[in-house]
Formats: structure tokens, C-alpha cells, sequence
């Protein structure tokens, strides 16, 4: 029985991108990293896809990407078993009645069980019908049939009470595999207990290889994990004493490079400066890189805390005057960071 292992798409969601075009890009990277898993299902002649939870980002995702990530999975040649997490749970009632008929969608009201009776395999799973799970998942092994193998399908950590609906380490040897979900970096717990990760980066964390678990379950289980993200992150960090560091840092900027498959995300702490927060993102936007850019200053922090301390003087009518005129959300930082800059002087860096 060959599988494809994958979870944690949150189709509908993008890297978050300050750029709207970018997030645009970074979305349908999503849907199309999605469409390759399916079609790679196809070329390697699988049996079965693993969906194993959070495969969309209910809060973001509209009905019509839903509808065409169904279509997607009906025009897969394998059988697909879908579960949802914490983030695609209230789907439930929406996807009920539109899955495909090559595809099984675990059931929210205790675990479930798919059976294929060729390869004489139970699969068992459950999907989240919350957003946390404050208990651990545990199967009574005297309820496993004799005579099949059992592979468990399930989106929460491996063992540990964190909300997250961990299994209880003392099924792992009645089963051949447990495919997890939830955690989005890979990890090889041996060979048969694996959590996929995500196949494609959601934030600046999400770095190093990511893809999906490819297996064969026979008389033995074989496993690989395969690199299939379309796009890799790379962290730069900078630290800025002031504006003598600005040159320095824009001229490691302006080497960075982009073949379409990267990410760059840049930690700046030190000195912030609206106006280089600016010049930065100018020269990569000309340059046409994708990115992100965090600075260590938390500014909507230090703002709400200056309107509490100026509330009756000329600084707080100005800060509720930056607060409330319509204007994005980028512009208002930087009339804030230039407005507080001109009042506190060197106090603000410090």
C-alpha cells in the first residue's frame, strides 16, 4: 500500500507578506504546492493521501477555494482521508456534503474508522470539532482487530498536555504507522511515527526543508521524506545602532538575489527608524524580492503607552489624530515613528 503524508496546507492563508500583491503570490503558492501533491499521488501510483489536518485556514479561505480544492482531490487518482484540525474544524458541516467520492472524511464525534479490506488495513482517526483540545487521544488496543494492520491518521502532538490533543505514547506499538499533523516543522520520530509539517513556510520560523512523507506499507514499512516546498525561507539579521549603520544594511540588502523560489526575512533590532523601515522596503520591492521585515521595537506597545501618558497634552491629541485619520496601516506607523522620534529624541532608541 504506497501513501502520501501531508498536513497543515491552511490553503486560503499566505506568508504574511506586508505587500498585498506578495501575499497574493504567497497564497496561490499554497493551492499550487497542494495541486503538485496530488499529482505526484498520480506519478507515484498512490494508493492513498493522508490529509492529517488543518488543510485550510477556515478564517481565510472562501467557499470557492474550498470547492476547487475538492476538485482537485476528485481529480486524484488515490483515495484521500481527510481529517480536520484546529484551524479547519468548522468546515465540518460545509464539506460533509461536498467531498468527493474518492475521498473519506473522518467524522467528529469520536474516532473513526476507514477500512480497506483488499490490504486488510484499518485506518483510524478523528477530526477536531474546537480549536483546542484539552485532553490526550487514547485507543483501547483490545478494540484492534486481529488479523489487520492499523495505521492512525491525527492532527496533535505526540504525547504532553498542551491543549493540543497529544496521543497517548502507549498505543505506538499496536500500530504499523501513525501519520501526525500539527506541528509545522518535519519530525522523525522513527520511522513509523512521523510528523509531516507544513509543504510550504507560513512565517519566518518555517525554515530548513519542508515537504511530505512518502511510505509503502508491505510486509515491511518503508518511508521517505521528500523536499517539495516552492519557496524556502533565508534569515537575515541586522542590528542598528542608528542612522551611521543604514548604508551598511542596505548595501547587504541590495545583495540579496531571488530565483523565484526564496524568501527573505529580515530581524532588524536596535534604533528603529521608520524612515529606513521605508528605504528598505523600497529597494527590495524595486528589486522585486519577496520579504518580510520585523523589527524588535514593539511600536502599537510603546504608542498605546504614550496616549495613557499624554492623554491631556498637545503629544496625545496628536496621537489620537494619527489614530483616527484614514490612512494604511504602513503610512500610520510612519507618521507615528516620526511624530514620537521629534518628542522623545534619543529616549525613544533607548
Amino acid at each position: 500500500m504506497r501513501f502520501l503524508h501531508t498536513a497543515d496546507l491552511h490553503l486560503g492563508r499566505s506568508f504574511p507578506f506586508t505587500d498585498s500583491a506578495l501575499r497574493a503570490v504567497g497564497k496561490r503558492d499554497r493551492f499550487e504546492t497542494f495541486r503538485n501533491i496530488l499529482r505526484r499521488a498520480d506519478r507515484y501510483e498512490a494508493e492513498y493521501v493522508f490529509l492529517v489536518g488543518d488543510i485550510f485556514e477556515q478564517k481565510k479561505i472562501s467557499r470557492e477555494e474550498v470547492d476547487f480544492a475538492l476538485a482537485e482531490m476528485a481529480n486524484c487518482s488515490a483515495t484521500i482521508l481527510l481529517l480536520l484540525g484546529n484551524h479547519d474544524f468548522t468546515l465540518y458541516p460545509y464539506l460533509t456534503e461536498r467531498v468527493p467520492e474518492n475521498v473519506y472524511l473522518f467524522n467528529q464525534e469520536g474516532s473513526d474508522v476507514f477500512t480497506d479490506e483488499r490490504h486488510r488495513i484499518d485506518f483510524h482517526g478523528v477530526s477536531w470539532s474546537r480549536d483546542s483540545h484539552h485532553k490526550i487521544l487514547e485507543i483501547d488496543p483490545t478494540g484492534l482487530r486481529e488479523g489487520f494492520r492499523h495505521v492512525l491518521l491525527h492532527h496533535g502532538n505526540w504525547t504532553g498536555g498542551d491543549g493540543y490533543f497529544p496521543v497517548d505514547a502507549n498505543i505506538l506499538p499496536y500500530f504499523d504507522y501513525i501519520a501526525l499533523g500539527h506541528v509545522h516543522k518535519p519530525i522523525l520520530y522513527e520511522n513509523k511515527l512521523q510528523m509531516c509539517g507544513t509543504p510550504e513556510p507560513l512565517d519566518h520560523t518555517d525554515r530548513g526543508r519542508l515537504g511530505i512523507v512518502s511510505g509503502a506499507l508491505t510486509d515491511h514499512l518503508e518511508t521517505e521524506y521528500i523536499s517539495l516546498a516552492r519557496r524556502s525561507v533565508i534569515g537575515e539579521n541586522f542590528h542598528r545602532r542608528g542612522d551611521a549603520d543604514d548604508e551598511a544594511i542596505l548595501r547587504r540588502v541590495r545583495e540579496f538575489s531571488d530565483d523565484g523560489t526564496r524568501i527573505y526575512t529580515i530581524a532588524i533590532t536596535g534604533a528603529y527608524s521608520g524612515v529606513f523601515d521605508a528605504s528598505i522596503r523600497a529597494t527590495l520591492e524595486e528589486m522585486e524580492i519577496p520579504y518580510e521585515i520585523r523589527w524588535a521595537r514593539d511600536l502599537p506597545k510603546i504608542v498605546k503607552a504614550l496616549e495613557k501618558r499624554h492623554a491631556n497634552d498637545q503629544f496625545g491629541t496628536f496621537l489620537e489624530k494619527v489614530k483616527a485619520h484614514p490612512m494604511d496601516d504602513d503610512l500610520r506607523e510612519r507618521v507615528y515613528d516620526l511624530g514620537i522620534r521629534a518628542v522623545l529624541g534619543d529616549e525613544y532608541d533607548s
